[in-house]
């Protein structure tokens, strides 16, 4: 089968942030963008559109915050929500990807890079939506429903 070949923009919601990720076309690097903040979920979604637009992702992987145990909680009920209003303004499509632990290995990742505690609320972020691309290129390889 020959390898998709595809942009893919990571995004991690938080409640002050939003961290953002680009992938190459290929998929072989993938990089963090500025976090996305503002007040309320419109503004956020407003400026990740304006993203879209600029970027021009084939697919946008969003972390999907479930529990330790595969339950939903508040978090990914927020999360469904700021799908919800997503796929409304994007034309591409708007993919879940399970993020447990992703903030437990962007953290991991920080500490292993030096990165300094001041440093790291501004970082932390972009590094979880990277990995969420990572994840989401993962699962590609192997759940053919998504690619």
């Amino acid at each position: 089968m020959a390898e998709k070949h595809e942009r893919i923009m990571g995004i991690d919601v938080g409640e002050a942030r939003v961290g953002v990720a680009l992938s190459d076309p290929l998929g072989l690097t993938v990089r963090p963008l500025e976090p996305v903040t503002g007040e309320g979920r419109k503004v956020k979604i407003e400026k990740i559109t304006k993203l879209v637009e600029k970027h021009s992702p084939d697919v946008i992987a969003i972390g999907f915050p479930l529990n330790m145990n595969g339950t939903k909680g508040p978090a990914a009920r927020s999360v469904e929500k700021f799908m919800y209003y997503l796929k409304k303004v994007v034309t591409v499509p708007v993919i879940p990807i399970d993020e447990r632990l992703t903030s437990w290995e962007a953290g991991e990742i920080m500490d292993n890079s030096g990165i300094l505690k001041g440093d790291r609320k501004q970082k932390v972020d972009g590094i979880a939506a990277v990995l969420i691309v990572q994840k989401y290129l993962e699962r590609r390889k192997t759940d053919e429903s998504i690619s």
